[in-house]
């Protein structure tokens, strides 16, 4: 049963990160766009999305970390949720970095 979860979870994840990109082929039929503006809207709204689960994410390692006292394994565990999740702002940053780039030089 625990599997089922898990497939679950995956699956409800994978749903809401591709929402986006649905919003967006709606648009492209709806305002008559193409398909560069669309992919750009629906990575740029993929990539807030993230920006503010990193947020979130910061915010509850360093809770954990206030909250773990002197139990020195709940800080590091406290350490390495913040640390991820500073990795993935960096990796945020650097897609949202390379799709201006693109989007600058007008790669279609």
């Amino acid at each position: 049963m625990p599997n089922l979860k898990k497939t679950f979870l995956i699956f409800l994840c994978g749903v809401f990160a591709l929402l986006p990109v649905f919003a967006g082929a709606m648009e492209l039929v709806k305002y008559n766009k193409n398909v560069v503006d669309v992919f750009n809207d629906a990575s740029i709204t993929l990539l807030s999305f993230t920006g503010r689960l990193v947020l979130l994410f910061l915010v509850f390692g360093g809770v954990y970390y206030v909250m773990s006292g002197a139990d020195p394994q709940k800080q590091e565990t406290a350490k390495k949720i913040i640390k991820y999740a500073l990795l993935g702002l960096v990796l945020i940053l650097i897609s949202y970095a390379l799709i201006a780039a693109l989007d600058k030089i007008g790669v279609e």
